[in-house]
């Protein structure tokens, strides 16, 4: 894909990351390991969130046997054993959402369920067991099965899935202004507009309208082609109306 970007003229490829951008009157000054990366009237933000675990031991197997969403990693949990970390209704959903594929399951809620009687028989139902043990440690065999250490021992699983906090993997956002809402994300409109004039955000750092958009690749792509059709017609009304865009 990146061969195509030859038939094109006046782009800049680089794999320094930006570390820096000044708004200046006329352009953001961009810069990285030391280095003037050069200048832009516009910008696109696609930097993407960071798992953050309140439990270090899985960020230590994340991707790897550990996962957070069964709709990205959930085929990789087919025809294994599974484990869910969590005792409350969005633990229960997600293991819900791999009965389809694992073919065991056991949600290890640290404690007594906190969903509803009817999640419980549910769950039941479909041979999903409740474990209320503590995980004493977390551990990666070489053939990549992950062994929780239970009170009632060391249980292996092909597959583990706990749930992750998220913030900003990069700081540029903020430092160029833009505003975080409550879930550490960035509002844009339906143009994909920051509340900075000129800088555009995509991807699962943006949340589009009060709607939080997918960390799925192939979506987050149709997020950057929106926002680059933004950028263009930004660029040509604001040349049109004397540098301001009427919108």
């Amino acid at each position: 894909m990146l061969e195509e970007l030859g038939r094109f003229d006046g782009y800049k490829l680089t794999e320094i990351a930006v570390e820096s951008a000044v708004v200046e009157p006329d352009e953001f000054r961009l810069s990285g390991a030391g280095q003037d990366l050069g200048g832009a009237r516009r910008l696109v933000l696609a930097t993407g969130l960071r798992d953050v675990f309140s439990d270090h031991r899985y960020g230590e197997f994340w991707g790897r046997g550990v996962y957070g969403c069964t709709f990205c990693h959930g085929w990789d949990a087919r025809g294994q054993r599974a484990a869910v970390i969590g005792n409350d209704h969005q633990a229960a959903t997600t293991a819900l959402s791999l009965s389809a594929l694992a073919a065991e399951i056991v949600i290890i809620g640290e404690g007594p369920a906190a969903f509803s009687p009817e999640t419980g028989e549910a769950i039941r139902s479909v041979g999903i067991v409740y474990l209320d043990s503590m995980v004493k440690d977390v551990t990666r065999s070489p053939d990549g099965l992950i062994t929780l250490d239970l009170a009632e021992g060391p249980s292996e699983f092909g597959s583990v899935f706990v749930r992750a906090a998220k913030e900003q993997h990069s700081t540029l956002a903020v430092t160029l202004g833009c505003i975080l809402d409550e879930e550490h994300l960035v509002p844009v409109n339906r143009s994909y507009r920051t509340t900075v004039p000129g800088v555009f955000a995509v991807g699962e750092m943006a949340k589009v309208d009060g709607r939080r958009t997918s960390a799925m690749v192939v979506l987050a792509a149709g997020d950057g082609l929106q926002a680059g059709t933004s950028v263009h017609l930004d660029l040509a009304f604001s040349d049109a109306f004397g540098g301001t865009n009427p919108e």
